[in-house]
């Protein structure tokens, strides 16, 4: 009974990791993760687990994980006060990006308390998770054939882009969003690739083709990005079979080709020629080189704390440029708006955990969900430069998992970590 409930949690973990849902049907600003509504639930587990005597250990001491999320949330938090002073105004956005780091740790806790249980608990939710990534991209895939194909009304899992539902978006906010969940799931596919054609080689040859044609058709630089990233890091850690990831990419390839086959409606061009254009246009590639001139400039104005959490877009607007949301570049965010100090603390915890994950070929713990995650981190990094991606949810839980040491008695040696899912 205890085992059926964790796999029922596992799974209705990685099912709110890679969805959003409406409170209310107005709106992008209603709509939150899905997994927030959870994460009550897992907290109280965590935090019950402690009260019984339960301890967490990681591969990294406990004191740099409380000394970076007190430090961040003391940054984000002195931010607020300082765009206040910039702008005149506390910035909505800033004063959400305090929360999201609070919900930041509290799913870095959720996967340490997955990861502590053993090593297939970690298993089985990687799986969990790309079982969940497959069946939302087929469900978009098709969703996306019958808008262009068939003329079918209602494009659910596609991005109301004016003038038509052309990218992919799965049931996340945004393209982007839902490209960078398909990196992780691939990841995990490539990772766990033995276990895949173990447990079913037809199906672990479609789902790949389905999450590769998948991120194509997300039309976003960032995911391509980091998505060759992070599997270029796996195919030299993993050394997975060739022939399957061969005919998944030549069956992916028909996969867009199909997809493509005639204009998606409201467009005069074929979605392949629209992704082109779409990412390397020179207006795109314009306002983003705008936007890193006017932060260096901003840098150089408020050398010390920043111009403050969410005074980006202002500044934006103050100086004529087109306005964006945020800044499309991690460390250039963190060094803009919050300063320098913000910049070492997260670099600093990046080598930390980067370090403590560095694939190891006889050490314990260094299995496939250590090294997807591993990859995972080099992967975000790369979209760091291109887009800001530090609150993705699912990835704290991914760094939370891989940095546990497993408390129970683990049955499994590190040759077996491969199989030990199949023994659940």
């Amino acid at each position: 009974m205890q085992l059926r409930r964790l796999q029922f949690e596992l799974f209705a973990l990685s099912v709110s990791l890679q969805a959003t849902v409406s409170l209310v049907p107005i709106g992008y600003e209603t709509k939150i993760a899905a997994s927030h509504l959870l994460l009550p639930y897992f907290t109280c587990l965590f935090l019950l687990s402690i009260k019984a005597g339960q301890r967490y250990p990681l591969s990294i001491d406990w004191r740099f994980v409380v000394v970076f999320f007190a430090l961040a949330l003391l940054l984000m938090i002195n931010g607020v006060f300082v765009g206040q002073q910039h702008t005149g105004d506390v910035s909505a956005w800033g004063v959400r990006r305090v929360v999201a780091t609070i919900l930041m740790l509290g799913y870095f806790m959720i996967g340490v308390y997955i990861g502590s249980l053993s090593t297939k608990s970690k298993d089985v939710f990687a799986l969990f998770f790309v079982f969940v990534a497959w069946t939302i991209s087929a469900l978009t895939y098709f969703s996306y054939l019958a808008f262009n194909f068939f003329d079918f009304t209602l494009p659910i899992f596609l991005y109301p882009s004016y003038p038509s539902y052309s990218r992919f978006q799965g049931l996340m906010d945004n393209p982007n969003a839902f490209g960078w969940i398909s990196i992780c799931a691939l990841s995990f596919q490539v990772a766990f690739q033995k276990r895949l054609q173990e447990i079913n080689p037809y199906l672990n040859v479609i789902g790949l083709a389905i999450l590769i044609s998948a991120i194509v058709l997300t039309a976003s630089k960032s995911t391509w990005l980091g998505g060759a990233m992070a599997v270029s890091i796996l195919l030299v850690l993993r050394r997975p079979a060739i022939r399957p990831l061969a005919t998944a990419t030549i069956l992916a390839v028909l996969l867009v080709a199909i997809g493509s086959a005639v204009p998606a409606k409201g467009l005069s061009d074929s979605f392949i020629v629209y992704a082109i254009k779409h990412n390397f246009a020179t207006g795109s590639v314009d306002v983003r080189l705008e936007q890193i001139q006017l932060a260096f400039n901003l840098i150089r104005e408020h050398p010390i704390w920043g111009i403050g959490l969410g005074s980006f877009p202002w500044e934006e607007a103050r100086n004529g440029l087109k306005v964006w949301h945020y800044l499309h570049n991690s460390l250039l965010w963190l060094w803009t708006e919050l300063g320098p100090l913000a910049v070492l603390l997260f670099v600093a915890f990046f080598a930390l955990v980067v370090r403590a994950l560095w694939p190891r070929s006889h050490s314990r713990g260094n299995g496939s969900f250590n090294h997807a995650v591993f990859a995972l981190l080099w992967g975000f990094a790369a979209i760091s430069v291109v887009d800001e991606v530090l609150y993705q949810r699912y990835l704290w839980v991914f760094v939370g998992a891989a940095l546990a040491i497993t408390h129970a008695k683990d049955r499994f040696d590190a040759k077996d970590e491969d199989q030990g899912v199949r023994r659940i």
